[in-house]
């Protein structure tokens, strides 16, 4: 969808323009035309034949000229017969304003629901309703078509939001703080264009190099984590930080398997955004913290961070924020320090940060700055300055500003944390100029820069290419195709592991059997092992008794089969029974979980975490979108705060990661060759030192 008449209008015609003091169509036109509009506005009113000493017309289709673009301003009654207006003169964008739609109940949502059929009936591009409206700061546009009060200065960052009164926030922050805009969208209500259209068009916009988006609702996220991906990932990219409000869950199934009630539980999106790219935050500070960063500083070659400084305590708190967010503060060379000795005083600080006492004049600051841009150890500088009385700012600013084409040159990050706290003072102007972001305190830029170096690590993986495995697909679809002849919602145990082993998933060895004398058969297995009760009406085996582990020899098995079938009937008398599965015991695996689900707007989603069946309470657990890539695999088995538990620890020997990824990568598959799979629950798994083992696995289908 070309979207550049929408943003790039060469006419404007403003439906509801006024003269009225304080009303929203004066307000826009007076907007449009004291941006410069480069193009020609249009003023629509029926009462008034000026506004705003611009001729105005009592209708469209007394304008004679071509339109390219309709702002409507007018009471929800009226705007179905301006569309249709629209439609008539040959009006194919349009941004509707007015509110008193689908966010103002029942009869709203009927309102736009003839909004969306006069858009497609007329092939109308349309924005909002109930938005704020766009701006284009480009010099050959110069379009602010808001009803906001401030418009901030051009500049490559682009900023889409689903809330009007947020942009205004945006907005007011952007020009209050002189940081730079190039586009801005106000979504409204999104009855026809979404995110996900816009997206694409800043994507491709020269002028853009950061996205920002505050989104409460998405309308289709597969679509809009691709991509974002697909923008953030091109050679000259365009990274997108993201606010989204509220959560996404999916719930459907969440009593019927651990898998479905953490995706009930989890606020998953934010896996997903690392899976694909996106930087997410919560506040709108911070997204401009990172914006900054990201539109006027080269992306981080590493997660290698100097510090330079005046004081110590700033740069301690700096030091430990970088820790916390996986930032690297490394100790700097025998020859480094050497050199740097040789530049400053004997009591300086030569590790890193580097000290270089609360007296240093700019000389001082701009030799330990070039020595540490000359010596290749680090990726990024954070240069931190405190005012005493001897400090001159301006020109250790200056100093950076000075440095700051070299620092560009060498893909050096370089960013400042002056405590001057001054607006338009020298200081801030010089690093304007410079392009260098200062955020005063030291913490919120190694939060911006650890943004930065995360995404850069992001773009450094984003093209590895999928898994492929010779898989026994037709045996997979052979079960399937029987369970759906049957109109099964559940495969059973037998069922759950042929489909398992087809894709290499390795489960622990066991048998079914269905009446006491059966237990002859297990002559050929080891003890320890463990009995589970197969029904279809007992969901979660321990909570009705249906699990018994260690059992020894023979005749613990016959007294623990009676006992498990005693057991269930006390707690299920109304169960049905189709058998028990006896298993080999797992003894010396750690515990976990793995599962899919298929959630109704992301698409599939794969799940790992430790726990094994206290994961509900443990919590700790990651997703990613399927299908997945080894690398995706390896950050959901790392990113667990308890990773250090599948290490070498307490004398145990590190667990077999390979494994884990290989049967990560095998259900990501299997979800994606089957769709008819609705849920998958692997729990518990167990990892070994060497390899992997399966004990449980529930596979639900979707409804027919």
């Amino acid at each position: 969808m070309n979207l550049e008449p929408l943003l790039q209008p060469r006419s404007i015609a403003v439906i509801g323009a006024s003269e009225k003091e304080n009303s929203v169509g004066r307000a826009l036109f007076s907007n449009i035309l004291n941006g410069g509009f480069t193009g020609h506005a249009y003023p629509v009113n029926t009462k008034a034949t000026t506004i705003l000493g611009v001729k105005a017309y009592p209708a469209l289709k007394d304008i004679e000229e071509p339109v390219d673009l309709a702002i409507i301003a007018v009471p929800a009654v009226a705007v179905p017969t301006v569309l249709e207006d629209c439609g008539k003169k040959g009006i194919h964008q349009a941004v509707i304003i007015s509110a008193g739609y689908r966010e103002s109940g029942p009869e709203g949502k009927i309102r736009e629901n003839i909004l969306i059929q006069l858009a497609d009936k007329h092939k109308i591009s349309l924005i909002g309703p109930n938005c704020l409206g766009l701006i284009n700061t480009h010099a050959g546009v110069r379009l602010n078509a808001t009803f906001a009060k401030r418009i901030p200065k051009p500049g490559n960052i682009s900023f889409l939001s689903q809330s009007g009164a947020l942009g205004v926030y945006a907005l007011e922050f952007a020009s209050a703080n002189d940081i730079g805009m190039a586009r801005f969208v106000s979504l409204g209500n999104k009855a026809v264009l979404n995110e996900n259209h816009i997206l694409e068009n800043f994507g491709s916009d020269p002028d853009t190099k950061v996205i920002l988006a505050y989104l409460e609702d998405l309308k289709a996220p597969g679509i809009f984590l691709e991509r974002a991906a697909n923008i953030a990932s091109q050679p000259d990219p365009k990274p997108i930080v993201l606010i989204k409000a509220g959560t996404s869950r999916s719930g459907q199934r969440a009593a019927v398997s651990h898998t479905g009630a953490l995706a009930e539980k989890t606020e998953f999106l934010g896996d997903l955004c690392e899976q694909y790219g996106v930087l997410r935050v919560s506040t709108l500070e911070e997204m401009f913290d990172i914006a900054l960063c990201l539109a006027h500083q080269p992306l981080p070659s590493g997660p290698r961070l100097a510090i330079l400084t005046n004081a110590g305590g700033p740069s301690i708190l700096a030091a430990d924020e970088a820790e916390k967010l996986g930032l690297i503060l490394p100790e700097l060379s025998a020859t480094l320090r050497e050199k740097l000795a040789a530049l400053l005083p004997p009591s300086a600080g030569l590790k890193n940060p580097v000290d270089v006492l609360g007296d240093a004049d700019p000389e001082r600051y701009g030799k330990a700055l070039k020595a540490l841009l000359d010596s290749g150890e680090v990726d990024s500088i954070i240069t931190i300055c405190t005012p005493q009385m001897m400090t001159r700012m301006e020109d250790i600013a200056q100093v950076l500003a000075d440095h700051s084409p070299q620092a560009q040159k060498k893909g050096i990050p370089l960013l400042a944390a002056f405590a001057h706290f001054g607006t338009n003072s020298t200081v801030e102007n010089i690093f304007k100029d410079a392009g260098i972001p200062d955020y005063g305190f030291a913490e919120n830029a190694v939060r911006a820069l650890s943004a930065a170096a995360h995404h850069a690590l992001w773009r450094l993986r984003s093209r590895e290419t999928a898994l492929t495995s010779d898989l026994n697909r037709e045996a997979v679809r052979e079960i399937l195709n029987k369970a759906q002849e049957t109109k099964k919602h559940a495969l059973n145990e037998t069922e759950c592991q042929a489909v398992l082993k087809a894709f290499g998933l390795p489960v622990v060895n066991s048998i079914i059997i269905h009446a006491r004398e059966d237990l002859a058969q297990t002559a050929s297995m080891k003890f320890p092992m463990v009995l589970k009760i197969l029904s279809p009406d007992i969901l979660h085996k321990f909570d009705a008794g249906g699990v018994i582990s260690g059992i020894r020899n023979m005749e613990d098995l016959e007294a623990s089969y009676d006992r498990l079938l005693m057991d269930v009937h006390k707690a299920k008398p109304d169960a049905r029974i189709e058998g028990v599965l006896i298993q080999e015991m797992v003894t010396d695996g750690l515990e976990a979980i793995m599962g899919a689900i298929r959630d109704p707007h992301f698409g599939p989603l794969i799940l790992f975490g430790l726990g094994g069946t206290y994961v509900e309470a443990i919590h700790d657990v990651k997703f990613r979108r399927a299908p997945l890539k080894p690398v995706d695999a390896e950050e959901m088995i790392q990113g667990l705060r308890a990773s250090a538990l599948l290490g070498p620890f307490r004398n145990r020997p590190a667990r077999d990661i390979a494994a884990l990824k290989d049967c990560l990568l095998g259900l990501s598959q299997l979800m994606i060759d089957f769709p008819e799979i609705a849920e998958i629950d692997l729990n518990p798994v167990f990892a070994l030192e060497h390899g992997a083992k399966i004990a449980d696995v529930r596979i639900l289908l979707e409804a027919a």
